[in-house]
């Protein structure tokens, strides 16, 4: 029974297993949630551009 934590996907440490989760502030790769929020910045600007 060791007390070394389970592998954070987050953890710089670990190989590139988590290559996908561990994406860096430079990585030219594109999530998901940045293509959502994109989409919804670009339709709130539309609204408010038509109501104004």
């Amino acid at each position: 029974m060791s007390a070394t934590p389970a592998p954070s996907p987050f953890d710089t440490d670990q190989p590139l297993t988590y290559s996908l989760d561990r994406r860096g502030p430079n990585d030219p790769r594109i999530g998901s949630i940045h293509v959502l929020l994109a989409v919804l910045t670009a339709a709130l600007v539309a609204a408010a551009y038509i109501v104004l």
